[in-house]
């Protein structure tokens, strides 16, 4: 007897999908798209802070490919900033650029030690900073428009593979069964931990940890330049993702407001550090921001005034 025998068929999904984030809710969408059962059950609740807000020219074209081949222009809407701002959100921001200063201590930022890459633009395709709290919720609702059953507070702790389906079971004795199972949940994957996918202790332990938050009034990084260290080029650093590199770590920049009529004045801001160069010294996330920020000029200079809006993040 296999674990589904003494069951009705209409208890059975044909996927279930822990995590809604951008990516489980987009193939949630598929699936149901094309007439698979879907089951999606989420931890928290949307709509949630989260970063991974800058986009590629792959990944846009990726989104483009998927929402095309599938027929889900929802998909499709968020591989362009236009279409981005007409379908989705007006508080996603533009991304013309990629910008990479290098910055000593003590000293203003060098211009000749400065990189403005363009991205190309093409008919299908723009990159753009995505408001995740927006975007996020947006391809849920999609993915319930295309069928999907979304519950949400849903702390799944556990979970059985049987012969022809997978049980999961909440932390409040709810079961859920389903022919596959899609684990979106990231770094504490239950399925990970569950068929011991983690090696421990790991032979690829990370030598970096990251400070983040999001930030109001970040001025444009142009602003803050004296006339002899402008680029006099058609396109901005403000115009995309910026990043700060000094010797131990980076910054990011990643304004949302930045086109014309932008309606977000958040900008994501985070700090990447060497943890070799900058080990972990107890101080709480945005002193150690603030003190590493103090020392070089030119990136004080553009979060001067700046504020955070949420608590800070810090990994490591």
């Amino acid at each position: 007897m296999t674990m589904s025998d003494n069951r009705q068929a209409g208890d059975m999904y044909d996927v279930a999908i822990l995590g809604s984030g951008l990516g489980g809710a987009a193939l949630a969408a598929i699936l149901a798209r094309q007439g698979q059962r879907v089951i999606m059950l989420e931890k928290g609740a949307h709509p949630r802070f989260a970063i991974g807000e800058a986009m590629l020219p792959q990944s846009s074209m990726l989104l483009w490919i998927l929402g095309e081949r599938f027929g889900v222009p929802e998909i499709q809407h968020l591989s362009k900033s236009e279409s981005i701002r007409e379908h989705v959100s007006a508080a996603c921001g533009v991304k013309r650029t990629i910008g990479f200063m290098y910055h000593e201590e003590g000293k203003r930022q060098d211009l000749a030690k400065s990189h403005l890459l363009v991205p190309p633009v093409t008919p299908l395709v723009s990159e753009s900073h995505l408001f995740r709290a927006e975007v996020d919720q947006y391809m849920v609702d999609a993915a319930v428009r295309y069928g999907t059953t979304y519950r949400d507070r849903i702390d799944v702790t556990g979970l059985e593979i049987g012969e022809d389906e997978v049980v999961l079971r909440s932390a409040e004795g709810e079961e859920f069964h389903a022919r596959f199972l899609v684990d979106g949940t990231g770094y504490k994957s239950l399925l990970a931990h569950t068929l011991n996918l983690r090696e421990e202790p790991t032979r690829l332990r990370t030598q970096s940890r990251s400070i983040f938050t999001h930030m109001t009034g970040v001025r444009p990084y142009d602003a803050t330049l004296r006339d002899d260290e402008h680029l006099h080029l058609r396109s901005q650093w403000h115009e995309g993702t910026l990043h700060h590199i000094f010797d131990g770590g980076w910054f990011w920049v990643i304004p949302f407001n930045n086109q014309e009529g932008a309606e977000n004045p958040l900008c994501s801001v985070g700090l990447t550090l060497d943890m070799t160069k900058y080990p972990d010294r107890g101080l709480p996330a945005e002193e150690e921001f603030r003190e590493i920020v103090g020392r070089h000029p030119s990136i004080a200079a553009h979060f001067e005034g700046a504020t955070a809006v949420r608590p800070w993040v810090a990994t490591g």
